[in-house]
């Protein structure tokens, strides 16, 4: 066989393999239309949310296009101080240092480090809400796509699925997560040593 050939065999047998790894690890797609208009009681129409970093203001910008792609409705971005003066139900977003809503909190915030955070079902100035809260600003944005998850929303390698709607509040509440390594990713190559790629 000559190397050209070996090439392509290589490439084939990689192209098959790619192929059906990847039809393994996608989950089937939902994509349902927007759902009924939100009751006026639904959190998930004002997100409270104060000026933070790049990254913070990047995952605000997330979580409301991705409920509007559930509710048909982008929903409402606004300030703490704004809140205070006309209290609803929303989703509280941010750290202590930058949300004072939060600030105000009795969290399970202890020992989250810099990127663990904390999603609880609360009652502010007797409005239900929800709590998506960091101590610091890599915390909070770590709270913005674990609050989504628990929605039901989904963040696979190929694709993203959504929710046929909103829960009312989270289910489980409050929930902690700290994660247990800094530095974490995907490594969806083959350049490793046992990959197809040393063939």
């Amino acid at each position: 066989m000559s190397p050209a050939q070996t090439l392509r065999l290589r490439l084939a047998v990689l192209c098959v393999l790619m192929a059906a790894l990847i039809g393994c690890q996608t989950p089937p797609q939902t994509v349902p239309g927007p759902g009924a208009a939100l009751p006026s009681s639904s959190p998930w129409r004002t997100i409270v949310a104060a000026a933070g970093s790049e990254p913070e203001r990047l995952a605000l910008i997330d979580l409301q296009r991705y409920i509007a792609q559930v509710t048909g409705d982008v929903p409402a971005l606004i300030s703490p101080a704004a809140w205070r003066k006309h209290a609803r139900p929303a989703i509280i977003v941010g750290t202590p240092q930058s949300n004072p809503i939060l600030a105000s909190l009795a969290l399970d915030r202890h020992a989250l480090g810099a990127q663990g955070y904390c999603l609880a079902n609360e009652t502010v100035a007797s409005r239900r809400v929800i709590v998506a809260a960091g101590e610091q600003p890599e915390g909070a944005v770590n709270a913005v796509y674990g609050l989504l998850r628990e929605a039901g929303f989904g963040f696979f390698l190929g694709s993203e699925t959504q929710p046929g709607q909103l829960p009312a509040e989270l289910p489980v509440s409050p929930i902690v997560r700290k994660p247990a390594f800094i530095v974490r990713g995907v490594l969806p190559w083959y350049n490793f040593f046992n990959s197809p790629t040393t063939w």
